[in-house]
């Protein structure tokens, strides 16, 4: 199960304000068809058209998608293919923090998703810039604590993501090079390991005869 991106009143509505993040992350889960098990699970499973495709679910991964699902509930962001896009340059714009993989992620997003869907992901890059505050810098750490400690109106008071904002032309240059550093590092880079070790077997095997 997957879900459209909301517009703000949408998203003040579904996640209320007076939530702890613990309740509004039980109403995202339930909302989503997802759990917690991504947070712990070896293999993350993505659906592409009619199949899914399994991805490694790395340490740094599973820590920085605790904060990633605390921003779709804070900036109301699908998970669908294009809310995922959205919300990879939203983070982006906003800032990761110490969470790298969320960057590394993040600029492969958004090459996609200039491709497929241009104009939402511009707009959230620029929504993600004149956030006051990143979320992965307010609650680096997700404990207990925080969970149940904080609502989702003090941190929407904490990190003040505007509902709107349109792309200036300095928005879409840094969002361009976003993009090229998300096909060299997962197109380019991949492309050229895979033609170096066909070449290295190719040698190996020709020294052998």
């Amino acid at each position: 199960m997957t879900s459209a991106t909301m517009t703000a009143a949408e998203g003040r509505a579904y996640y209320l304000d007076k939530m702890t993040l613990r309740e509004a992350r039980t109403a995202y889960f339930a909302r989503t068809g997802f759990d917690d098990g991504t947070y712990v699970d070896t293999w993350v499973k993505l659906p592409v058209g009619p199949i899914h495709v399994y991805m490694p679910n790395v340490g740094p991964r599973r820590e920085a998608v605790k904060i990633h699902d605390i921003n779709h509930i804070v900036g109301g962001f699908g998970t669908d293919w294009q809310g995922e896009f959205e919300i990879s340059a939203f983070e982006l714009g906003m800032g990761t923090g110490r969470y790298w993989v969320g960057w590394f992620l993040g600029v492969g997003g958004v090459a996609l998703g200039l491709l497929r869907c241009r104009d939402p992901v511009r707009r959230a890059f620029a929504r993600g810039r004149r956030t006051k505050a990143s979320i992965y810098r307010e609650i680096p750490d997700l404990t207990d604590a925080v969970l149940d400690g904080t609502t989702v109106g003090a941190l929407r008071e904490r990190v003040q993501i505007p509902d709107e904002a349109t792309p200036t032309p300095e928005d879409d240059a840094a969002l361009k090079r976003l993009a090229v550093m998300g096909v060299l590092l997962h197109v380019v880079l991949p492309l050229l390991g895979f033609v170096g070790v066909l070449t290295a077997l190719f040698l190996a095997v020709r020294s052998l005869g």
